[in-house]
């Protein structure tokens, strides 16, 4: 009796312990998301300021324009993805992008995107032209996830809005906001965020 008595109380600390364990990665779970989304609202912050700030000084107007740029976003590393834009100029006013993204900051999905956008670039009254200042519009892409033992195809729409500073006649500086989200549900997809924000960082040419 005494044997199975201990055994009995043995029993039940180590369900309290797996239970306490449980509620711990529970716990810890949520904080790691709330981390998450106060990184998220900070850059968010931080890229529209940035916007905000270049919009607002004058810049020298140059009798060259650009036609092409390539870029890639620096800041969507830090948040679980790989981009690469390529804009073409179409008129003062307007571009059309192709973009491909690599999606591996959420477990125990991966993800490849491809997709396309279309700009307007607005007049600020300092001579910008596309491929220069600020813009804004709609995209589109198609995504393919794998993981886990599992396979799936979203669509995307959203929009954006940035702000293109060439330095150097080359060197392109892009902070970019925006919002995109799956069309359909992704099963599996977790801790995906629709905000777009980033510094995008490349080479413009004609």
């Amino acid at each position: 009796m005494k044997e199975q008595a201990r055994f009995n109380g043995l029993s039940s600390r180590a369900r309290l312990f797996v239970g306490k364990s449980a509620w711990n990665i529970k716990i810890f779970k949520l904080l790691q998301q709330f981390l998450q989304i106060i990184i998220v609202k900070k850059q968010f912050i931080i890229v529209a300021f940035a916007i905000v700030t270049f919009s607002s000084f004058p810049l020298i107007v140059r009798a060259q324009t650009y036609n092409n740029s390539i870029s890639g976003d620096v800041i969507g590393l830090l948040l679980g993805h790989l981009d690469v834009t390529y804009e073409r100029r179409l008129s003062a006013e307007n571009s059309y992008t192709i973009f491909g993204n690599y999606y591996f900051g959420y477990p125990p999905l991966t993800g490849l995107a491809a997709g396309a956008s279309y700009r307007w670039y607005f007049d600020t009254g300092e001579g910008q032209k596309a491929l220069e200042g600020l813009s804004a519009g709609p995209l589109a892409d198609i995504a393919f996830w794998s993981g886990g033992g599992f396979n799936s195809v979203s669509l995307q729409i959203g929009g954006t809005l940035q702000y293109k500073w060439i330095i150097n006649d080359a060197i392109v500086i892009e902070p970019v906001v925006g919002f995109v989200f799956n069309v359909n549900s992704v099963s599996g997809l977790n801790g995906f965020f629709p905000i777009i924000l980033g510094v995008r960082a490349g080479y413009a040419w004609n």
